[in-house]
């Protein structure tokens, strides 16, 4: 049997997410997902349940932007920026089919962390892709 969320061969790049993490003023949190809400990579440390949620909330979150894009003539979502008491949200495409999830703290620069978001698509955004499956809905590009 295939594995339906299966992507090229590839390293597992969740260091890539450490770096990112380490190096990006008050980041928390980062896990790149499939537009399904698959969880594809995550930041070392992050618990496998929270992972998992925070895959469904960043696929949704997505869905809901692009929905609103799509009614009102608004394009494609670039990035999503949610901004709660106790954090920061952030949702942006990074490859083919996938997303780059960051939670971060609510004093966090929101240009800073997205911009970081940015250039890491673009650097990695290639190794994220994610493999289409019949009847998903795809996306393409980067954040920015």
């Amino acid at each position: 049997m295939t594995d339906m969320y299966a992507t090229p061969a590839t390293p597992n790049l969740s260091w890539v997410l450490d770096e990112f993490k380490r190096d990006t003023p008050d980041v928390q949190t980062v896990v790149a997902v499939s537009i399904d809400g698959i969880s594809t990579y995550a930041n070392t440390g992050l618990p496998a349940a929270d992972n998992e949620r925070l895959a469904a909330i960043t696929s949704g979150f997505h869905s809901l932007a692009q929905g609103l894009g799509a009614q009102f003539e608004g394009g494609r979502v670039r990035q999503v920026v949610a901004e709660l008491d106790q954090m920061l949200f952030f949702v942006a495409a990074a490859g083919r089919n996938t997303l780059l999830s960051v939670v971060a703290a609510p004093h966090a620069d929101a240009g800073i962390v997205g911009y970081e978001m940015t250039l890491l698509a673009r650097r990695v955004g290639d190794y994220f892709a994610t493999a289409s499956r019949v009847g998903s809905h795809r996306i393409d590009g980067f954040a920015g």
